[in-house]
């Protein structure tokens, strides 16, 4: 994990003095991230969460039509769920600091454009709720989650010029390569009431999903 995280930042320093005459563009991006996780335990439905995600961009051209554009952000992941024979409906959500790495195939503004990339993610929180009687119950799953996430996002955009800078529209699907369950003990509390549930790696597997679609401005440094 630790050489993963390394070797993001040492491309990022490579492009970056590879590139510093060349113009590079930073800005803002938003938007939506319809989460659904990929659940491998029998009995269990699920239905997509409708999140949000908030971060910055930063492009750095490579060679003509490419650049690389990380999109370092805050992503709101999770699911609601049922399991089978339990009455109760769960939400669960987790909240990451996100960094994909995208390589972007340009076709000039005003057309739109391609992308694909790795996705690395760093746990924040994690939590599962439900509601009994009228009484909200709450576990907290950060010690039963897995720190890192790893996907591999792809999608395409449009561009368009603003004068001072350009506006652009993305819509990408992430698709997750790790089993973020890390199993354990955890307790669901709700009022005087505490209950410990258990968790293992295997047999409760899944993976985090999502379909973003997102919104900014980049304006481009001049040095």
């Amino acid at each position: 994990m630790k050489k993963s995280i390394l070797s993001l930042a040492l491309l990022f320093t490579l492009i970056l003095a590879v590139n510093l005459q060349a113009q590079i563009k930073i800005g803002v991006v938003g938007g939506l991230n319809f989460s659904s996780v990929d659940i491998e335990t029998d009995g269990i439905t699920q239905s997509s969460n409708t999140n949000f995600g908030i971060g910055g961009i930063i492009e750095l051209p490579v060679y003509k039509m490419f650049t690389i554009q990380l999109e370092p952000c805050y992503l709101r992941k999770g699911t609601d769920f049922k399991e089978e024979g339990n009455p109760l409906d769960f939400v669960f959500e987790t909240n990451y600091f996100e960094l994909p790495v995208l390589v972007k195939v340009n076709f000039g503004i005003d057309y739109p454009y391609l992308f694909a990339g790795p996705t690395v993610g760093y746990l924040l929180t994690s939590e599962l709720r439900t509601e009994l009687d009228g009484i909200q119950f709450t576990g907290d799953l950060k010690d039963v989650t897995e720190q890192f996430d790893y996907g591999i996002s792809f999608g395409t955009g449009f561009e368009k010029s603003l004068g001072f800078g350009n506006l652009f529209f993305e819509a990408r699907y992430t698709l997750g390569l790790y089993n973020c369950q890390k199993g354990g003990s955890f307790e669901m509390k709700g009022g005087p009431v505490s209950e410990t549930l258990e968790w293992e790696k295997d047999r409760d597997e899944y993976k985090n999903n999502g379909l973003q679609v997102m919104a900014g401005v980049k304006i481009p440094l001049k040095f």
